[in-house]
């Protein structure tokens, strides 16, 4: 619902709703939320539309993993609600 709205001018940008699973809790309020939603708005709907599309739309590499054979690390944050710790152990074997 959200990108069909966005394709019909309904560009919000990202609103205080939105901000709690884009940064910590912590930053919610204040300059980090501000720089957010202003980079936001100054970047568009359009902009936003093709990034959520890519992301949507991208190939899931994550069978792809196992080919790797040297030491990677894997880097997660214990606040991050989008991607959670527990989603990073899916490619640890």
């Amino acid at each position: 619902a959200g990108l069909a709205s966005l394709k019909h001018g309904k560009f919000a940008g990202v609103t205080e709703k939105l901000l709690p699973q884009l940064v910590h809790e912590a930053h919610v309020k204040g300059p980090v939320a501000r720089d957010i939603m202003a980079m936001a708005v100054r970047v568009g709907g359009e902009v936003y539309i093709r990034q959520q599309t890519a992301i949507l739309e991208r190939d899931d590499y994550l069978p792809g993993l196992k080919n790797i054979h040297v030491p990677t690390l894997v880097a997660v944050g214990d606040a991050d609600v989008l991607t959670p710790v527990a989603d990073s152990l899916e490619i640890h074997w």
